[in-house]
């Protein structure tokens, strides 16, 4: 794939030309072969320097903004791995790390689904109003964050009272009865997260739309938070974990309402759907949404099946997911961020440019994530073992949690190609493709939990995902080129 795609959108001559040198060795012009491969690397390398050197290239817009990003996210999971530590080390693996994962992850799957809703269609629309509409992106902007209260308000109350229901909690779930008895505790403090995550998440999408990406730094800061409450408040799980995340919570927002201050207005609320800005968002918004609650139910359902397999899966789970939380989280929020704010500049006929640019970086992408898994691979027993193994945390969850990480490294490569293509596809308005991808997602991870969790036990939930980022890889792939060759 790398050797058929250009650096350039539009065509280099100087790199369509080198790449074929590679593959024309031939027994008559063998002792040629190292001149040519020298030649196609120096035409590659000043290529890329001229790219590097155009502030209108696409490919440096892209470049740099995935630097700068991975940099804030490896910032804000570094964060996120103190917090980890702290947890570990005051709480181990039991029932209470159960308790707290099963309801975050519960409260935390529509704050997922708006988020992703909003940035899928917000960043295309926020670039386009900026562009040719100043003054009706002033009234939508107000209205939205009216909008975004309400819709807070009523996902927490409804949130709250569905995961307060004792049948559910305690039947539903299959959480041990200890483990229920401290749900119980915790659900209120964490579901009025929600009327804070949603109003952030929009804030977030105004920031990457103008091409800043300080807020993906801030998204360390409920982590920080939590790991003080912990420190402070330990004798105390159920207050630490819930509080402490409210908390966290509390801070980015305001942090974020300031950020935004710093380059644009802040909106009053207005209630209401009078800004032109609606008919393109209410053209899309219900198969997005409904492609997003698919998507991100493929997350949820993880503990559901963790919870059937014994005391301590998820929480074990839980610690290995943070630590393949800093590699697909630096993926994902840096190719993501990065892409589609230059995918959605372009021109609505850059249809063949949108792909070659795309087909370069998930073949880099793709890639650099097999080379990650590899090296994470060999050095997860001593990554496990120094990151968390303290205090309640024993030898034997460094050797549980190593393995589950070593499985989940199979979805890297995948999981970071597959997110150039959706990036493609979202820049191209392509939402019909997205939800069927989504689909698909769900059906293979719902059938390989279930077949892969009863052959190989909890190992077979990463297997499932694995297989389930392969799938989108592969269905995103097909489905940009389609869109291409139209």
């Amino acid at each position: 794939m790398i050797a058929s795609a250009n650096l350039s959108g539009s065509g280099d001559s100087e790199v369509s030309g080198a790449w074929p040198l590679l593959g024309q060795g031939t027994a008559n012009s063998a002792e040629k072969t190292p001149l040519r491969l020298i030649a196609s690397i120096v035409a590659l390398a000043r290529s890329v320097r001229e790219h590097l050197s155009d502030p209108q290239s696409s490919h440096r817009q892209i470049a740099v903004g995935f630097l700068s990003v991975s940099f804030f996210v490896f910032i804000g999971k570094f964060a996120g791995a103190a917090k980890e530590m702290v947890v570990a080390w005051r709480y181990g693996v039991g029932e209470t790390i159960d308790a707290y994962v099963f309801v975050f992850n519960m409260v935390n799957w529509p704050i997922a689904v708006w988020f992703n809703v909003m940035s899928t269609v917000l960043i295309p629309l926020f670039v386009r109003l900026r562009a040719e509409d100043a003054v009706g992106l002033r009234v939508f902007r107000a209205e939205l964050y009216g909008v975004t209260a309400l819709a807070g308000a009523a996902l927490a109350a409804l949130v709250g009272a569905l995961l307060s229901w004792t049948p559910f909690l305690a039947e539903a779930s299959g959480l041990a009865p200890g483990a229920t008895r401290i749900a119980h505790e915790i659900v209120w403090p964490l579901a009025l997260c929600i009327p804070l995550a949603l109003p952030i998440s929009v804030l977030a999408c105004e920031t990457m739309a103008q091409r800043r990406h300080g807020n993906t730094l801030l998204e360390g800061v409920p982590a920080l938070t939590l790991c003080f409450a912990v420190l402070l408040m330990g004798a105390w799980p159920a207050a630490a974990l819930s509080y402490g995340t409210l908390a966290g919570f509390c801070a980015q927002f305001g942090i974020m309402l300031w950020y935004l201050s710093c380059f644009d207005s802040i909106p009053r609320l207005r209630i209401g759907f009078s800004a032109f800005a609606w008919r393109p968002f209410r053209g899309v918004i219900a198969t997005i949404v409904v492609a997003q609650i698919v998507n991100t139910l493929a997350a949820v359902i993880d503990p559901f099946w963790g919870a059937r397999l014994g005391e301590g899966v998820i929480a074990a789970m839980s610690y290995a997911n943070r630590m393949l939380a800093l590699l697909v989280g630096m993926g994902a929020l840096a190719i993501g961020r990065a892409m589609l704010p230059v995918l959605s500049g372009l021109e609505c006929g850059d249809g063949p440019q949108r792909y070659r640019l795309s087909r370069l970086w998930a073949s880099g992408l793709f890639a650099l994530g097999a080379v990650c898994a590899a090296v994470i691979w060999i050095s997860a027993p001593l990554l496990v073992r120094l990151v968390f193994e303290r205090g309640a945390f024993i030898a034997a969850d460094t050797a549980r949690v190593t393995e589950f990480l070593r499985w989940g490294l199979l979805q890297l490569p995948f999981y970071f190609g597959s997110l150039v293509w959706a990036s493609q596809l979202n820049a191209a308005r392509a939402y019909q493709l997205l939800f069927f991808g989504a689909l698909g997602n769900l059906c293979v991870k719902v059938g390989g939990n279930e077949v892969a969790s009863r052959l190989i036990g909890a190992d077979g939930l990463y297997l499932a995902t694995a297989c389930m980022y392969c799938f989108s890889f592969i269905f995103y792939w097909f489905g940009a080129r389609r869109m291409t060759e139209r």
